[in-house]
């Protein structure tokens, strides 16, 4: 029995995917126990009884340490990475100490696991030269028919709070167009985010819903019946590194996605196929928004090969033999006599220090850009994200 160190820092979609992908390949293949873990909670004793310790992302100082201390230990280590930050943007706000961490653990991680665009980059810095890719599982029971018959075409972006002003920035400007080419046939809704929609709220329906754990954000989903999905992204590296999550939650419900012309989109789909692919440019989201509005029977067709190719490259049983191909450690038998005396408390109590600095930081940082009625507001809705995933449960 393979024993497994599961990591993260705060529970998140990244998070669950991850657990849901070692859970597919335990079903199918077995021989792996897990113990889940928030970085801040792990003991000695934790690291003493596994066999791996696998991190999720990688980004406290307190992970980079758990990482050193595992391989002190002789335990194999696996990171699993889904975005650049080692090299975030400049206006990207994340201490040093954090950039100093996931940089340590993608050098000193037995694998690394990240998205295709990252492979080579991460290979170059990894010491073992060992980057691999996975995808994320859609299970049969979370893939959801599209229902005709919408009164109003249901048109929605779910995506975080900070991705409100790629939407202000892409698509907003081209929803006057829509509409004079449409009319009043379509509805928006924003899920998790905020954008400002005031220059044409008087003339389509706008809805907006709070950000939800993964369990709501898919019953929410199911219940909703869109029809169309939006995805603008920015043609970066940073952004290219990202993985293609949209694609997949908007595919499993039978909805139509419009996507940034750019990795990660494009990795995944094909432009009149299983989704419609968009430059950065008003006119062009505003022609292929038209298209997918007013052409039913081409988003029937395309939900169609969205449904195909769900239930071949991410089914449960695809993405785990893949995993058993890509990882044989786990099913290595491991040397119980290795290295297991070790301490994680003071480390730990740096931690509580650092996490302190920084919300110190971020609190300075917030204060000044935005006032202090704002700022209260953020930390509230803050402490509600994180309340609304709770724990990773084994």
């Amino acid at each position: 029995m393979t024993k497994i160190l599961f990591v993260y820092e705060t529970n998140s979609p990244t998070a669950e995917l991850t657990k849901q992908v070692y859970d597919a390949y335990n079903r199918l293949y077995g021989g792996v126990e897990f113990r889940y873990r928030k970085d801040s909670t792990v003991k000695a004793k934790d690291l003493k009884w596994c066999d791996i310790v696998l991190l999720v992302r990688g980004l406290s100082p307190l992970e980079a340490a758990l990482c050193r201390k595992a391989k002190k230990c002789k335990k194999f280590c696996i990171l699993h990475l889904d975005d650049d930050m080692i090299d975030p943007p400049e206006d990207y706000l994340m201490l040093k100490a954090r950039r100093k961490s996931v940089a340590y653990n993608v050098k000193k991680a037995d694998v690394v696991v990240t998205n295709p665009f990252l492979v080579e980059k991460y290979s170059g810095l990894n010491e073992s030269k060992r980057c691999i890719t996975t995808e994320i599982i859609v299970d049969e029971e979370h893939i959801f028919r599209h229902r005709p018959g919408n009164e109003k075409v249901k048109i929605v972006y779910a995506a975080g709070r900070q991705h409100a002003a790629l939407f202000e920035k892409y698509v907003s400007p081209a929803i006057g167009t829509v509409f004079d080419a449409c009319g009043d046939v379509f509805t928006l809704t924003f899920v998790g985010n905020n954008p400002n929609t005031t220059e044409f709220e008087k003339k389509i329906q706008v809805a907006k819903a709070p950000l939800m754990s993964m369990d709501r954000f898919l019953a929410y989903m199911a219940e909703q019946n869109f029809d169309i999905g939006l995805a603008p992204i920015d043609d970066n590296d940073f952004c290219h590194g990202k993985y293609y999550n949209k694609y997949l939650n908007y595919a499993q419900f039978g909805i139509v996605g419009l996507y940034s012309n750019c990795p990660p989109y494009t990795y995944a789909v094909t432009d009149g196929v299983n989704g419609f692919l968009c430059d950065a440019d008003a006119n062009d989201w505003a022609r292929k928004l038209i298209t997918a509005i007013k052409d039913v029977t081409l988003r029937e067709t395309m939900i169609e090969n969205e449904l195909k190719d769900l239930r071949g490259k991410f089914s449960p049983e695809n993405v785990a033999k893949r995993l058993a191909d890509d990882l044989p450690e786990l099913k290595s038998d491991y040397d119980k006599k290795h290295r297991n005396k070790t301490s994680v408390f003071f480390s730990r109590q740096r931690y509580r220090i650092f996490l302190l600095k920084e919300k110190i930081y971020f609190f300075g940082v917030n204060l000044k850009k935005f006032g202090i009625k704002a700022t209260f507001k953020k930390i509230v809705r803050h402490f509600k994200s994180l309340k609304s995933y709770g724990d990773l449960k084994g």
